[in-house]
């Protein structure tokens, strides 16, 4: 095969061609010529890149056009491959998927995360496979503090991966850039840059150039909407001083009389929505914002970031928040289609709206209303469905502005259920394991596998796939979590004894049984307590972290020995970063035994930075554990 055809001008089909002529000449170095193809010619040899239809019969027939599903098809006879997707970025997906079925093996973001074996030929087997993405829905939301070039390295691994959606925040991601340009943080690595409005916005467009480049879809904004119907900054969680204009002060929330912002945080500030104007207001502010970025593929429409902050006025509390926050995405779904009939918006269950609405169904006519599940108080020692993370949090809705988050999974699953009799659209799981968890643990692998099943059970909670509201930097000490979300996403039959083997085969070679086994007995240390009880590292509990240290010491010189013995770059970082996690989870562990100064162990880790900051959110692994870096 010395010529790749291209049946498609769709730019992404052209830049699955441009990687596919990249790996065939990492690989085996093949030097394909690409042209553009007028027609599929059965008879003609070589590489067939295009949409399902444009193989005129020749490929798989259920593989139906959709911009929203996606599925490949590889046909490999004699000298020709066929690669066709449901749409372009499933041509993009086949390729990648090509090249793992020659051995490919794509572990973390950037070339040093690949390993690409070295072939004599090129495999002349004849196949046929076609695969159906399991949910519409895998993507990641953008959190954490990231640069430019940790967002772009990840949406590569995604794509790579089979994931097709990123999410940026607000109306720009600005509070997320700056906490990696402003170097806040860490003195000690970096020079601080100021991002303006500008900046922030030039960095948005980068990430999404990339996202559109692969064919992802886009996803934006979410909070804020409420700060700027009333005219206030809608970019983060930020304080302000600023007044509302006289003429909307009306628009805001009662709560005990007073109409103001909630503890000045205008994006924590709820409207009053039985009155006409902050209603119609808050729907032309989405509407306007809709109209003048057509780069939106799926638009979030959420209410405030914070709870018992809703309007205590009297024809507000003659509903539920859930039933006012309803009444707003059945207009915004008739309006929304009338201006754009293509786009969809998100409204999720969250806080007040954990509970369902009461007195209204949500509209599915113009099928353009997604639905958002937000359980961001959950357990995540247990599965969302495990019937065993069970407690006694009451079913019924609290009063107004009295609610509590629930703990246990069994609570958000009744939250769920009820949520199916009022609203039959489509839908995904918005979910938080790789943003405070994984670094409250200190630990990937068995939370890896946790998440892995919960994408398995997406199906049995009636959803539609997974947006993961996650740290960009998330492949520390392992980066399984990532991994295994992604082939479960993809792949509902998925296997998490398979994942985690082949994950491991892939990162550390002939290590990977030792590496297994030594996570497996650190982990057994450092998860032995219930499943709600909090701080993995107890300033009480100095035995355990004595324990700790003890089995890190034993295990230390065999790492570092496999460490130096190591020939392939894939395997040598991916110790290295073993080693690094071995010298934080013992430094930290040594502040509960007194052998470690906190300040010396924050400045270490800021320090060390340098060496990890691709897979490691350094400030929110600090953030996690501040009750020993900062208190003792």
């Amino acid at each position: 095969m010395k010529t790749l055809h291209l049946l498609s001008d769709d730019p992404v089909v052209a830049f699955a061609a441009q990687e596919f002529t990249r790996y065939a000449r990492k690989m085996a170095s093949k030097r394909l010529s690409v042209k553009r193809a007028a027609q599929y010619e059965p008879a003609q040899p070589g590489v067939w890149l295009g949409l399902g239809p444009d193989f005129a019969g020749a490929a798989d027939p259920s593989l139906a056009p959709s911009r929203w599903d996606d599925g490949f098809q590889l046909k490999q006879a004699g000298d020709q491959l066929l690669i066709a997707g449901a749409n372009p970025r499933s041509v993009l997906f086949g390729v990648y998927a090509y090249f793992e079925r020659l051995g490919a093996r794509y572990v973390r973001p950037g070339p040093r995360g690949e390993w690409l074996p070295k072939l004599d030929t090129w495999p002349p087997q004849p196949f046929d496979l076609t695969e159906r993405a399991a949910h519409r829905h895998r993507g990641v939301c953008i959190e954490g503090a990231p640069s430019v070039d940790h967002a772009l390295g990840l949406i590569d691994w995604m794509a790579k991966k089979r994931m097709n959606a990123f999410f940026l925040q607000f109306r720009h991601a600005g509070t997320f850039w700056d906490r990696w340009y402003a170097r806040e943080y860490n003195p000690h690595f970096g020079q601080p840059r100021a991002l303006t409005d500008e900046a922030c916005y030039a960095l948005d467009d980068q990430t999404i150039a990339a996202a559109k480049q692969r064919g992802m879809m886009a996803h934006r904004v979410g909070h804020g909407w409420t700060a700027a119907a009333v005219g206030l900054r809608p970019f983060g969680w930020q304080t302000t001083d600023e007044q509302v204009a006289p003429d909307k002060q009306r628009w805001l929330a009662e709560l005990n009389g007073r109409r103001d912002l909630f503890h000045k945080i205008p994006i924590n500030t709820e409207l009053c929505y039985s009155h006409p104007p902050a209603f119609e207001g808050l729907l032309d502010e989405v509407l306007r914002y809709a109209g003048a970025h057509p780069e939106v593929d799926v638009l979030h429409f959420w209410l405030s970031d914070a709870t018992n902050n809703k309007c205590e006025c009297a024809e507000c509390a003659a509903l539920s928040p859930a039933d006012w926050y309803a009444r707003l995405v059945n207009a915004l779904s008739e309006r929304l289609w009338q201006l754009d009939p293509d786009k969809r918006f998100v409204f999720l269950s969250y806080f007040e709206s954990w509970w369902a609405p009461e007195q209204t169904v949500i509209e599915t006519k113009r099928g353009n209303a997604i639905f958002m599940f937000a359980p961001i108080a959950r357990c995540f020692r247990h599965t969302l469905a495990d019937a065993a993370c069970a407690g006694d949090f009451p079913a019924q809705r609290p009063p107004l502005n009295q609610v509590n988050m629930p703990r246990d999974n069994n609570s958000y699953q009744r939250f769920l259920q009820d949520w199916w009799k009022v609203f039959s659209g489509d839908s995904f799981l918005f979910d938080y394991h790789l943003i405070w968890p994984v670094h409250a643990q200190l630990s990937d692998v068995e939370l890896g596998r946790v998440l892995h099943q919960d994408m398995r059970d997406l199906r049995g909670l009636g959803l539609n796939g997974m947006v993961s509201c996650q740290v960009l930097r998330i492949f520390w000490p392992t980066g399984l979590p990532m991994t295994a979300m992604a082939e479960a996403l993809w792949r509902a039959d998925s296997s998490w004894e398979q994942v985690k083997r082949d994950y491991f085969a892939a990162a550390y070679g002939e290590d990977a049984a030792w590496v297994e086994a030594y996570l497996a007995g650190l982990e057994a240390l450092l998860l032995d307590l219930p499943a709600h009880e909090k701080p993995i590292l107890n300033p009480q509990q100095p035995e355990r972290a004595r324990a700790i240290c003890d089995y890190l010491d034993r295990h230390a010189s065999e790492l570092m020995a496999r460490h130096k013995r190591a020939i392939r770059p894939l395997q040598r970082e991916s110790l290295a970063l073993l080693i690094h996690h071995l010298q934080c989870v013992k430094r930290l562990a040594g502040i509960v035994t007194g052998d470690q100064k906190p300040a010396a162990v924050k400045d270490w880790l800021l320090r060390s930075e340098r060496r990890v900051h691709p897979f490691l959110d350094v400030p929110f692994l600090l953030g996690q554990h501040k009750h020993l870096i900062d208190s003792m």
